[in-house]
């Protein structure tokens, strides 16, 4: 298999629609997807899984944002872009104060390679980066982002689970994970 170059069909701040053509057994095929438009980075994003024992208990940080796509609000964690010149720990650390007012107490584990949301889709790839979490201070929301957040027991997780809520794919598999072993982040 071999891969022709890639045209660009739309651009906007964010986000590139693009083209590209691949060969496969001599049989050459079209693919469209979605790329991010000036984001050197690599990973391009982290997720923040944020945990911290309350009253001996663990506990997980997860948000609920709108999201235009679903038009709905999505349970997820805290995540954000890579900045130029940031690793993927300095944009989690900055991104999980931005969006919930937490500090980073320590951090716990990071994945080992750049994963991908959904590669027929998008080439974004992310990172995850599990912290513990200190101190809440004050956020600061960029632009139309309206975040809630909150800390849940294994308890309150595996109720939220069973919901008809929408969820973000890794959040709801590290919460059911969460949920079956509150004990999976070795606080």
């Amino acid at each position: 298999m071999s891969s022709l170059p890639v045209k660009i069909l739309f651009s906007t701040k964010f986000l590139n629609l693009v083209q590209t053509e691949f060969v496969v057994k001599g049989k050459t095929y079209s693919w469209f997807y979605v790329t991010r438009n000036k984001v050197t980075a690599n990973p391009h994003a982290v997720t923040i899984v944020g945990v911290k024992k309350i009253n001996n208990q663990p506990h997980i940080l997860i948000t609920e944002e709108y999201r235009a796509p679903i038009d709905s609000t999505e349970i997820g964690f805290p995540a954000g872009l890579v900045e130029n010149g940031e690793d993927p720990v300095q944009a989690a650390i900055r991104e999980l104060k931005e969006e919930t007012g937490y500090e980073v107490l320590r951090v716990l584990d990071q994945s080992p390679n750049s994963l991908y949301n959904s590669a027929g889709l998008t080439d974004e790839s992310i990172k995850f980066v599990f912290v513990e979490l200190g101190n809440k201070t004050k956020t600061a929301l960029e632009g139309p982002e309206q975040i809630q957040s909150s800390l849940i027991n294994a308890e309150t997780a595996k109720s939220l689970i069973r919901q008809k809520a929408s969820f973000g794919a890794k959040a709801w598999v590290v919460l059911w994970c969460f949920a079956h072993n509150p004990n999976c982040f070795n606080l």
